[in-house]
């Protein structure tokens, strides 16, 4: 059985990641499971290329040259055809778009999309009516949570037939607690340290959780930023007027994000619209306390009081008020690591994925024989 998963790819984020995990582990199943990533020409990804051969995962890249590419689903589908695999499945929007077309001209004739996120600019009238005529060749839908159902059911039309939820997962975090973050930043191992882990744009709520430190963590507290993105100055520039500003880190894009978050005490997540949340996964498993919003696929993850505590999004004071908590109650962050590490090992292994993906495609080819 021969999977190409196709998506376009400019940065490494929550998709790009999922992936590196899903494909694996299907291939550890006897699964072919392959890439082929659209890249854009000033952003060839030689990074994540390397990452997959390392992973021995076989990969193969596309130039995009432009969002509108007329020549792009020509060039996909003969790229398809030499692959000749029995399911496309596709993932982003340039994908969903582009693939579609070129795998049933290809001769594919079953292909899956993956809905990763809340996207509002898929609102947009022409947009709703021209994924609604590609729903029609598609043979299903895989959500990574409930919440995106009502977005492919409801404004797409998908039929409920179609839909799949399938959860991510991740391997089980083998960092275990340490203090090279707070040597290399000069901090106390007593001092409590909060952490941002996610790309610096408006989605990610960064701007409340500045304000919410600064309202409600106490003295002794630190908080890290870790990652990058366009928001990056104006989150800098705002910082440096709070009162706090002298225990603000920003840290930029880090390659062992995965072992920072084993040495952050709570991992603060103030998305205002949020599909998944993959580093929610990563604090479960590294044993990290999380304070986040109550949105989207982040209610699904975290049971709010259980294994994390959850504030409306946009809601500042809501966020001081737990981060207040969570910073003076050791045992309370003790207990909510305990739960989230109990509640990923039973509901978002990388295993529990990979399971429900390889039998979905088993039952598509199957159902055509």
């Amino acid at each position: 059985m021969r999977i190409l998963h196709i998506l376009k790819i400019t940065r490494m984020a929550g998709v790009e990641r999922h992936l590196l995990t899903l494909c694996p582990g299907l291939r550890q199943r006897g699964v072919d499971a392959r890439l082929l990533l659209l890249v854009e020409r000033d952003r060839p990804m030689p990074e994540y290329l390397r990452e997959c051969e390392q992973r021995g995962i076989p990969c193969q890249s596309l130039l995009i040259r432009h969002d509108f590419d007329p020549s792009l689903p020509f060039r996909l589908a003969r790229a398809i055809r030499q692959i000749a695999p029995d399911i496309v499945h596709l993932h982003l929007i340039h994908a969903e778009i582009y693939g579609n077309w070129a795998a049933r001209r290809a001769g594919v004739r079953q292909i899956i999309v993956s809905r990763h996120n809340q996207d509002a600019f898929r609102e947009q009238r022409w947009l709703r009516f021209v994924l609604r005529q590609l729903w029609k060749k598609v043979t299903a839908a895989i959500v990574i949570a409930d919440h995106l159902r009502w977005q492919v059911e409801a404004t797409e039309r998908v039929p409920a037939a179609k839909i799949h939820r399938i959860h991510y997962g991740l391997a089980a975090a083998d960092h275990p607690r340490h203090f090279a973050l707070r040597n290399e930043l000069g901090i106390a191992e007593e001092a409590i340290l909060l952490g941002c882990v996610c790309r610096l744009m408006l989605q990610k709520g960064l701007s409340d959780g500045l304000l919410a430190f600064d309202r409600g963590a106490p003295s002794h507290a630190r908080l890290v930023i870790i990652g990058d993105g366009p928001l990056r100055n104006s989150l800098e520039q705002q910082a440096a007027t709070l009162r706090s500003r002298d225990r603000i880190h920003f840290l930029g894009w880090r390659q062992d994000a995965t072992r920072c978050l084993a040495d952050i005490d709570i991992l603060l997540m103030p998305s205002l619209w949020e599909g998944f949340g993959l580093v929610l996964l990563e604090a479960f498993s590294t044993g990290t306390a999380i304070i986040a919003s109550n949105v989207g696929g982040i209610a699904e993850v975290v049971e709010s009081g259980k294994s994390g505590l959850l504030c409306p999004p946009g809601d500042i004071e809501a966020f001081a008020e737990q981060i207040d908590i969570l910073c003076a109650d050791g045992a309370l962050r003790s207990r909510l690591a305990s739960e989230g590490r109990h509640r990923f090992e039973q509901h978002f292994t990388a295993a529990k994925m990979v399971t429900a993906t390889s039998a979905l495609y088993r039952e598509l080819l199957e159902a055509r024989g």
